[in-house]
């Protein structure tokens, strides 16, 4: 009798706790925030993706799955309208019950129509909080957006064929998974005279009275093979075409009167944003005339990497910087400024 107790004791906690776990949960349109009938919840094993209970919403958008046992799962959200959508949760002593309640789902259709009534095509896509061109891509119709769609959303490491085909994603190409896509306009010529991409780099020193003077640099002509900018042209040696000074004009008289605007322009915003040390500003510059010249920022690289590929040691060299010198010039503005803002 005394073992049939304390067998019971050991099985109950685990029985009782089967029989309790509960996952509920609700799906909504985000954009019409309305129920999402009809999708297919589908729980599977976070560790070897291996099926462990599905069910489906009903009219009120509403699913609830029980019985599951504690471990750690991925529960993926499916409708044929919809982008896929999957969330991670466990179950445990502690947390038996899992609430999932409104898990917005981006309705296919509707995500194009909205994004087509903001911004026209082509534009950019790329990861929200991703620089350095990882995954930036020409976007030029809503068949290249959903196959964008569908590799940054993905949920595994490998990569869909048919998208990454459209998309003419290169083999080991890096193109990270995100939650959320960045859409931007396409900078373009428009009915400018003449229209590249730049990357301006500058040294910053005190004066005589203790103030921060920026010397900025001739800005190299930024060029791609493809649509965007690669990060192998970025960083690899030999990969990158950058044209130092930049080509603005081949008449030598105004191509040093717009670079003297654009220089102007870009020392005005590392002041703006308080830049010490060294920078890097890449940017768009429109050219309707010498009198007439428009820069469009494109990204401000405080203290950026330097690379067999950077282009800014042949920037400085135009203003008598050797290599050495210049990083020099760098480490001599970290000591004063650290000897300025010490506390004796």
């Amino acid at each position: 009798m005394n073992r049939l107790l304390i067998l019971l004791a050991i099985l109950l906690p685990t029985c009782l706790f089967a029989q309790t776990s509960t996952i509920k949960g609700k799906l909504l349109d985000t954009i019409s925030i309305q129920p999402v009938a009809g999708a297919t919840i589908t729980v599977l094993s976070r560790s070897d993706s291996s099926l462990i209970s599905f069910t489906m919403t009903n009219a009120k958008g509403e699913f609830t799955l029980s019985g599951i046992e504690k471990g750690q799962y991925r529960l993926l959200v499916t409708h044929v309208n919809y982008h896929n959508v999957n969330k991670y949760f466990e179950i445990n002593e502690s947390k038996k019950d899992v609430d999932l309640t409104n898990i917005e789902l981006s309705d296919k259709n509707k995500v194009l129509e909205k994004l087509q009534s903001v911004i026209k095509y082509p534009f950019i896509a790329k990861p929200v909080d991703d620089g350095c061109s990882s995954a930036v891509k020409k976007i030029k119709t809503p068949q290249e957006f959903e196959a964008f769609a569908k590799l940054i959303f993905r949920t595994t490491e490998t990569l869909d064929k048919m998208a990454a085909q459209l998309l003419n994603i290169k083999e080991k190409e890096e193109f990270p998974q995100k939650r959320v896509i960045l859409v931007e306009e396409l900078i373009s010529k428009k009915d400018a005279k003449h229209f590249l991409e730049i990357t301006g780099g500058m040294l910053t020193k005190y004066d005589e009275n203790g103030n921060i003077s920026y010397e900025v640099f001739e800005a190299s002509d930024a060029l791609s093979e493809g649509e965007v900018l690669s990060l192998e042209e970025k960083f690899l040696a030999g990969q990158g075409q950058n044209i130092t000074p930049a080509r603005y004009s081949t008449n030598p008289t105004e191509r040093q009167k717009i670079s003297d605007k654009v220089k102007q322009t870009l020392g005005a915003v590392a002041k703006l944003l308080n830049i010490n040390g060294y920078t890097r500003i890449d940017a768009f510059v429109r050219i309707y005339n010498p009198d007439k010249v428009e820069v469009i920022f494109i990204e401000v690289n405080s203290l950026p990497g330097m690379t067999p590929a950077t282009c800014i040691f042949h920037q400085s060299a135009i203003n008598g910087y050797k290599p050495y010198d210049f990083i020099d010039r760098i480490l001599e503005f970290g000591v004063q400024k650290n000897k300025k803002y010490s506390v004796v």
